[in-house]
């Protein structure tokens, strides 16, 4: 026994295809979005972790405290000791170009 499919049939099965292919890749796109949604909060979340951890380590607030010690006694640079200045630099971070 052979089925013979009409055209309007064929053309309702491909249309019908097509739907469900497309609301796939959509979903997938859906899908993919939240995810690099969830990856982006990740991220800055450990980014602001090690930043806490940067700023409360008592080295650095004490070299901090140090530097804003001498900007209140307006301290010229050129008379900074030596550690004075190393603390300056520990707590001002560099910038690589």
């Amino acid at each position: 026994m052979t089925m013979a499919m009409g055209t309007e049939a064929y053309n309702a099965w491909s249309l019908l295809l097509q739907l469900i292919i497309g609301v796939a890749v959509i979903a997938t796109f859906i899908v993919y979005y939240k995810q690099l949604c969830a990856m982006r909060d990740a991220s800055v979340g450990q980014n602001l972790v090690t930043l806490h951890t940067y700023t409360t380590d008592d080295v650095f607030r004490n070299e901090r405290k140090a530097l804003f010690e001498l900007a209140e006694k307006k301290t010229p640079f050129e008379e900074w000791t030596e550690a004075e200045r190393r603390n300056a630099e520990s707590v001002m971070p560099k910038k690589a170009f």
